[in-house]
């Protein structure tokens, strides 16, 4: 090949990998906003208005446990601790590495994190009308 066809091939060759990134991170949000709401259809059956800020203290343990290098972090029993482990389960499913899937559960604390917290800012809202 000469430079010229050396470069095209360089340029398509990136265009492809920015393309599948794309496509990716795409899959990622979709793959984030079902697990939000199975959370919230979770959240409604047990009928818990605490529900998200326990689920986020769950998430955030196995966060910090992962960080620190535990293979198999304790989740907790009950309600909340086998709704993550069933999360954690299909998050594995999903993942195409143990990085991916950490981000996954941490782009899910944050949502999760978000809507345990709204009340909070609602609150302060209503007040301020």
């Amino acid at each position: 090949m000469n430079r010229y066809e050396d470069e095209m091939k360089r340029e398509l060759d990136e265009t492809v990998k920015e393309d599948a990134q794309q496509m990716r991170e795409s899959q990622r949000q979709k793959f984030i906003k079902d697990l939000v709401n199975a959370s919230y259809k979770r959240k409604v059956e047990l009928n818990d208005e605490a529900f998200y800020m326990g689920l986020a203290s769950i998430i955030a343990k196995y966060l910090r446990s992962r960080q620190g290098g535990v293979v198999k972090p304790e989740i907790g029993l009950g309600n909340l601790g086998t709704f993550f482990a069933s999360v954690l389960v299909t998050i594995r499913n999903f993942a195409r590495t143990k990085e991916e899937e950490d981000v996954l559960v941490a782009q899910f604390l944050e949502k999760v994190l978000a809507d345990g917290l709204s009340p909070f800012h609602e609150a302060l809202t209503e007040q301020e009308m």
